[in-house]
């Protein structure tokens, strides 16, 4: 590389790019099977609470489901000084047709994220039942992520999302979370291209 590359700053944002690259792909397995693992205790959840041997559905829209929990019980209320807002203050939410389950998902999602402010236009909740991915996506902080339908297609920034956003990863990773965090802009934010 020092003979193709001269440029030392160029040199060292190539490296930088590099090293974010392995961060992402190592972090890669470790995720997928999280994801697997909360989709199978979200669809064993689900289908208990909503009585069902299986759960699909594909009429429901997240704009418009209904969570499980009752206005009185919701699990926000008094998060961030009040400012995070929940599905349950609108009288036009409907209920799942299939027994709830999207609103009983929604809850587990919620409960889920550290904040209880999942990033519901990353996600498209009628596929919530086919993979853990699709549930993931909401705990990414930053748009663009719906039309990525695997998991392969995220990024670095996507993941350290999803590890600082899900109680269960940012547990695990939390003390990892700060390191990758401050590094993953700065290749962006200190290369300035000579001319």
């Amino acid at each position: 590389m020092n003979q193709l590359v001269t440029d030392p700053g160029l040199r060292n944002w190539i490296k930088a790019c590099l090293g974010l690259k392995y961060v992402r792909d190592g972090m890669l397995p470790y995720i997928q099977r999280k994801c697997e693992d909360v989709y199978a205790n979200n669809e064993t959840f689900t289908k208990t609470i909503a009585k069902l041997t299986t759960y699909s559905c594909s009429v429901c829209c997240v704009k418009d489901v209904k969570p499980n929990h009752s206005m009185n019980n919701c699990p926000a209320k008094g998060q961030l000084g009040g400012k995070t807002k929940c599905a349950c203050t609108s009288k036009k939410k409907q209920l799942c047709p299939n027994g709830g389950a999207c609103g009983v998902m929604y809850d587990r999602i919620m409960d889920d994220h550290v904040n209880m402010t999942p990033r519901w236009d990353n996600s498209d909740c009628q596929k919530w039942y086919l993979n853990g991915w699709e549930q993931m996506k909401c705990f990414i902080d930053i748009p663009g992520y719906k039309d990525k339908a695997l998991i392969s297609q995220a990024d670095v920034t996507a993941f350290v999302h999803i590890c600082q956003n899900n109680k269960t990863l940012y547990t695990i990773f939390k003390s990892h979370l700060g390191p990758v965090r401050s590094q993953r802009d700065l290749p962006f934010r200190r290369f300035e291209f000579n001319r």
